[in-house]
């Protein structure tokens, strides 16, 4: 019996974050955007500051800390987008946390800058969000099983729902 092994190339895989101004995508800008290029402990990163035509929410500053003095010195989106777009276009996979926000803060990115858009359509999208979701429900029952430690009894009927909300 022969064993004949087929090699199939990895998907080429770029993990994407981005930090912003904001939440609002019309209005809010990226300030950072980092890149790792496969999912291996040896591949590489890298991380891009960038420096907006709007303020930085100070909300925003207290979660990822980035101050507008911080990116004074830094290029535009439109000057450094050639640098990561190229990565993200060729790869096959996208995998990010929330990832949907980090797509839709670069696309209107993109348009703001007067590129092309992205085409994700044919990539496979990966949101650990959505799956952690998955494996660790995020709904009334589970919330109840997690933090009381019991079953919740009638779940969906309004007055279960009630008291254990």
């Amino acid at each position: 019996m022969t064993t004949v092994q087929l090699h199939c190339p990895m998907p080429r895989v770029v993990v994407l974050d981005v930090e912003s101004t904001g939440k609002e995508r019309a209005t809010d800008q990226i300030i950072e955007l980092c890149l790792l290029l496969g999912v291996g402990p040896s591949d590489e990163s890298r991380t891009w500051r960038i420096r907006p035509a709007v303020a930085i929410h100070p909300e925003a500053t207290k979660v990822h800390g980035i101050t507008d003095a911080d990116l004074a010195t830094c290029p535009t989106f439109a000057e450094a987008a050639p640098q990561f777009v190229e990565l993200i276009a060729a790869a096959e996979v996208i995998i990010g946390y929330n990832v949907a926000f980090d797509l839709d803060m670069l696309q209107a990115e993109l348009a703001r800058a007067k590129l092309p858009p992205l085409d994700l359509a044919p990539k496979l999208v990966v949101d650990v969000l959505r799956l952690w979701h998955h494996v660790e429900p995020r709904t009334l029952v589970a919330a109840h099983a997690k933090f009381c430690g019991e079953d919740l009894v009638d779940a969906h009927r309004a007055s279960a729902d009630v008291a254990a909300t």
